[in-house]
């Protein structure tokens, strides 16, 4: 029974919307161990119950990746005993927001695009194991954002409204809030954030990887909304 348990291969599903970067970690596991690997880009050949699961980070959080975790729940193999898939994050970018934010979603290994493919075996390996699989830079990345305290998420839609250039008027229609309380709100990201000013509370939340890709755009060039 253990050698059974032993040769039995970790089943992978790869869900990351580069294809390329998806068949290429499906040929490295192909050719470096037991492991039955399926892509998103590859439905015939899809991994029913897989024991991992690769995504990128904004995946992550898509409301489609969350539901699909849902149901798994509710599945008849997840029913009987059979554990949820172990998650491991193959992000673009790594910043101290996002990897506190992925590690706080129950992710087991947070890697770069750019990682060594002996890395990347490694970390499959470790988090295979039920273990935790983090390089040194993305450590260190969680380590500072444990200085600073979380945001709620309501500061974060300030936070990002901020980014875009809007005052406290206008962000207080945008949320349906009153000007008062927006001003509550920017003052807090401001002790949570250790910044004196709307301008330097942006370019953290920048630094940080607080802000939606879709926020930002004008933040810097707005100086007039940000002093508003």
């Amino acid at each position: 029974m253990q050698s059974q348990v032993q040769n039995r291969a970790t089943h992978v599903r790869i869900d990351h919307p580069d294809r390329y970067l998806a068949c290429g970690i499906r040929a490295l596991l192909r050719a470096h161990g037991n492991y039955e690997v399926s892509v998103c880009c590859d439905p015939a050949g899809e991994v029913a119950h897989p024991d991992l699961v690769l995504i990128d980070y904004d995946t992550l959080f898509s409301a489609g990746f969350i539901l699909q975790r849902q149901a798994q729940a509710q599945a008849k193999g997840y029913a009987r005993g059979r554990p949820q898939p172990r998650v491991m994050v193959v992000a673009d970018r790594c910043t101290s927001w996002q990897v506190r934010k992925a590690i706080d979603a129950g992710v087991m290994s947070y890697l770069t695009e750019n990682c060594s493919a002996e890395e990347m075996l490694a970390a499959l390996r470790t988090v295979a194991l039920g273990q935790r699989y983090f390089p040194v830079a993305v450590a260190q990345q969680l380590a500072d954002s444990l200085a600073i305290h979380a945001p709620t998420h309501r500061e974060l839609a300030v936070l990002n409204l901020l980014a875009d250039g809007l005052n406290n008027r206008a962000i207080s229609q945008q949320l349906s809030i009153g000007e008062g309380t927006v001003k509550t709100h920017v003052k807090a990201l401001f002790n949570k954030l250790q910044v004196p000013s709307r301008t330097a509370a942006v370019a953290a939340a920048q630094r940080l990887g607080m802000l939606s890709r879709a926020a930002g755009g004008m933040a810097m060039g707005a100086g007039r909304s940000l002093a508003a």
